[in-house]
């Protein structure tokens, strides 16, 4: 158990570079508008080619950091812990790992595993890859039967989930190109085919009637209220 902790915490470890006092909430300062672009255009090519990414935190502080995409997520319980690891077009999977039992440790899915979160009082998993041409994505619900994790319902998403951010009465889940909401029941597809298309989101933070989106090179902040799309770095 404390070798898989020990390699969580070095994965989740990232290089900060900057914050110059840029904010997203409650205003945007230090932060500069694209007014107009289209996929794969220079201004495109800027963004997918920086090394850096654009991380937003729950009070709006924006961070710039050196991208590190993280192939191990965890989800701690009493009885042991949920281990997510995503390998891209190697696989992945989700595995349960006792404390109390070493040897007690067995697959629940076997796919390439993203984040796992807690919502409504139940476990979610988001699962996916985007790989040459392939885009999919599911959203797990997890349930304990007979001692054992199982999957007891799955959600089809509009392609590989990224993040997410719970909300309250809902969860917004950013795909490789879309965004979506998760009310428990239903998947409701916000946008789609956006120009975020491998620029691998990273953090999602909603305020008020906005959602900022954290990604490789750039900030998207999309309104609730006008449904318009804005990129910033």
């Amino acid at each position: 158990m404390k070798n898989i902790i020990i390699i969580l915490l070095f994965f989740f470890t990232t290089t900060l570079i900057h914050a110059q006092d840029k904010t997203i909430f409650p205003e945007i300062n230090n932060l500069s508008e694209v007014k107009s672009f289209s996929k794969n255009t220079s201004t495109w090519r800027d963004f997918y080619y920086s090394p850096f990414q654009y991380r937003i935190e729950n009070d709006g502080s924006v961070y710039i950091e050196k991208e590190r995409r993280n192939p191990f997520c965890g989800f701690g319980l009493p009885d042991g812990i949920l281990l997510g690891f995503n390998n891209g077009e190697w696989g992945g999977g989700l595995i349960f790992y006792s404390n109390s039992n070493s040897q007690l440790l067995y697959p629940v899915i076997h796919e390439n595993v993203q984040e796992i979160f807690l919502f409504n009082k139940s476990i979610y998993v988001l699962s996916g890859i985007a790989h040459l041409g392939i885009n999919t994505g599911k959203l797990y619900k997890l349930e304990k039967k007979d001692d054992k994790w199982i999957v007891i319902e799955s959600f089809i998403l509009p392609g590989e989930p990224e993040t997410y951010f719970v909300d309250k009465s809902q969860v917004y889940i950013v795909t490789y190109d879309s965004l979506c909401s998760f009310d428990g029941k239903i998947i409701n597809i916000i946008l789609k085919d956006q120009l975020w298309g491998s620029l691998y989101p990273s953090t999602i933070i909603k305020y008020e009637k906005n959602i900022a989106i954290g990604m490789r090179g750039c900030i998207v902040i999309y309104s609730i209220e006008n449904n318009k799309v804005r990129y910033y770095y």
